[in-house]
């Protein structure tokens, strides 16, 4: 049996991304070019198509690579990460049961925010 995968924001998170669109829509009623609002949105929508599809999607971060400041604030140290455009990451967990899964979206920031809170995967 295929478990039923929904994806779900953090309150602050979805805020945040809901401005976004908001962003994107007016900038398409000015017939904008390609702007970076929309390039972002469209990689975060695509990201979580594909974790909709594979809930492993991402790249599981081990503990090792966590920093305290990370675990504290998305209060878990069960976190995946997906590469955006630009550098930008996307960062979620999983929570679940037998029938369903729910990539619950933490985060999302550009890579100086990111590099500040997790420790870098190259280092073993």
């Amino acid at each position: 049996m295929k478990k039923e995968i929904e994806i779900r924001f953090d309150k602050d998170i979805e805020k945040e991304y809901d401005l976004l669109k908001k962003t994107v829509e007016d900038e398409e009623k000015e017939n904008k070019k390609k702007t970076f609002n929309m390039k972002l949105l469209d990689s975060i929508d695509r990201a979580l198509d594909n974790i909709k599809r594979d809930f492993h999607y991402g790249r599981h971060v081990q503990k090792e690579y966590l920093t305290k400041e990370a675990i504290q604030k998305y209060g878990t140290d069960k976190v995946w990460i997906v590469n955006l455009f630009d550098y930008w990451r996307l960062i979620y967990t999983l929570i679940g049961n037998d029938v369903k899964i729910v990539g619950l979206v933490l985060d999302y920031m550009d890579h100086n925010q990111y590099n500040k809170l997790f420790k870098d995967f190259k280092k073993k």
